[in-house]
């Protein structure tokens, strides 16, 4: 004859349950977000997937983990406050608080901030490497366009008064950042990053095109990175989560309405 503690088998018994199924419910709606945020952002210049990954916890459940798909976007046409980059680098940009936040969004535009003209990404003015007298500078600065008019980017990248003149004016070379497992960065906004505990700081920051840098990545001006959402395989993820959400409720709790039973069986 089986010998147990009946005020507390059956309670853990549906407690474990309850949890598990909880969790794979839990689980299973991130991964919904997520899909539904990348399938938002598939026309959205700049964006990077976003895939939930699974992995173990430290009790031996499941824990989700999201991580971003760095690989290359296709390039399309842009505006003259446009810039694309090919390679892993990103733009930097920095925040009203000076917080830096990197990004692959390439859409400029100007800033007026205390009497002052800015160039930015998001609202946040970005970082680049002035040139003085054709020679550019080794420190990455925020874009100060005060004193300069028809600011655009050259399709070799570089920053420029008068772009469609006939001999503009160069301001400023685009600055890069570089990280170790970007895929890792944590994730601001849409749009946007910071540092991780797994990528920490960026291990370059240079000017962009730079023929003697290190960095492995080309500023492309008056191009646009698009989205690297592939259309299909989300719409095929998005099926095949739903099925697993629906099985989940279906299983799981039945399961957990059997155990309910059981329990008060047993506890009359």
């Amino acid at each position: 004859m089986n010998s147990y503690n009946a005020s507390t088998l059956p309670m853990a018994t549906f407690s474990s349950m309850l949890a598990q199924s909880s969790q794979s419910l839990i689980m299973a709606q991130q991964q919904i977000d997520i899909l539904q945020r990348n399938a938002s952002n598939m026309s959205t210049a700049g964006f990077k997937e976003m895939i939930t990954t699974m992995l173990p916890d430290k009790t031996g459940g499941i824990m989700s983990a999201v991580k971003l798909n760095f690989s290359q976007g296709d390039m399309g046409a842009g505006s003259k406050n446009d810039a694309a980059i090919q390679g892993n680098a990103l733009f930097i940009t920095q925040s009203n608080t000076n917080d830096l936040i990197y990004t692959r969004a390439g859409e400029f535009s100007v800033i007026q901030q205390n009497g002052k003209v800015f160039y930015g990404i998001r609202g946040r003015k970005a970082l680049g490497f002035k040139i003085v007298n054709g020679v550019t500078r080794s420190t990455a600065e925020v874009i100060d366009i005060t004193d300069s008019t028809n600011v655009g980017i050259l399709p070799d990248g570089t920053v420029v008064a008068d772009v469609d003149s006939d001999t503009p004016t160069p301001l400023y070379q685009l600055a890069l950042a570089e990280f170790h497992n970007p895929e890792h960065l944590e994730i601001e906004d849409a749009l946007s990053y910071r540092p991780s505990r797994i990528t920490g700081q960026p291990h370059k920051i240079e000017a962009a095109n730079n023929p003697t840098g290190t960095i492995n990545s080309t500023v492309v001006g008056q191009q646009r990175e698009l989205s690297n959402v592939n259309a299909a395989a989300t719409n095929i993820e998005m099926v095949s989560i739903n099925r697993l959400l629906t099985m989940v409720q279906n299983t799981g709790f039945k399961a957990i309405d059997t155990a309910y039973k059981e329990a008060m069986k047993i506890l009359g």
